[in-house]
C-alpha cells in the first residue's frame, strides 16, 4: 500500500520505476528487496494536452442551457475518489469531474442565466496522483481555440413600419 506525505508505495506486481497504473514513474527512486520494489514518486503531475469547448454548434460561443466542458490529460494517472478527483472551476463555478481511467478528465458546466454576458474563464484548480503529488494549476488550453463567449441576451427585433403604395386607381 501507500503511506506517509509523499505516499510511500511498495509495489510487487508492476515491477521497478512503475506506477500502479503500469507507466514508467517520474522522479522517482526505486528500492529492491527480495520481491518487493519501493518506489518514491516526487514529480507533480501536468496536464499535457486542455480543450475548452462548449456543447453548442458554434464551439466557442454557449448560451443559456448549453454545457462548457474542459477536457484535459493528465501526465500520470490521477486519483478519482469523491474527495480526491481534480477540481475544476468553470466561469468561478465548481465543475463536475469524471474520467473512466484516471488520465483523460472531463469537467462540466451548464450555463444559466445568473452568468453574465461574456467570455468565461476555467481553471484546472488541483488534483493528486497515486503517491499524493499535486497536479499544476493552469488556466491554459493547449489545444484548439481559448475562449468560450456567453451570451444570454435573445436577439430582438425592431418593428418598422411598412408604408404601401399603390400606382393604380382602381
Amino acid at each position: 500500500g501507500c503511506r506517509g506525505p509523499h505516499r510511500v508505495c511498495h509495489h510487487h506486481r508492476h515491477g521497478p520505476g512503475r506506477q500502479r497504473s503500469g507507466r514508467p514513474a517520474h522522479a522517482i527512486t526505486t528500492a529492491t528487496a527480495g520481491s518487493s520494489t519501493v518506489v518514491y514518486d516526487i514529480t507533480a503531475p501536468t496536464a499535457s494536452t486542455v480543450r475548452f469547448y462548449s456543447s453548442n454548434p458554434t464551439n466557442t460561443k454557449a448560451k443559456v442551457g448549453d454545457t462548457l466542458t474542459v477536457e484535459f490529460t493528465s501526465s500520470e494517472q490521477l486519483l478519482n475518489g469523491a474527495a480526491t478527483k481534480p477540481v475544476v472551476n468553470i466561469n468561478s463555478q465548481t465543475a463536475l469531474v469524471s474520467s473512466a481511467d484516471g488520465l483523460t478528465w472531463y469537467a462540466t458546466y451548464v450555463m444559466t442565466s445568473a452568468t453574465a454576458d461574456g467570455a468565461i474563464t476555467f481553471t484546472i484548480v488541483r488534483g493528486y496522483d497515486l503517491a499524493g503529488n499535486v497536479l499544476a494549476s493552469t488556466s491554459a488550453v493547449t489545444t484548439g481555440l481559448a475562449t468560450v463567449t456567453f451570451d444570454k441576451t435573445a436577439p430582438t427585433l425592431t418593428p418598422n413600419p411598412i408604408t404601401l403604395a399603390s400606382t393604380s386607381s382602381v
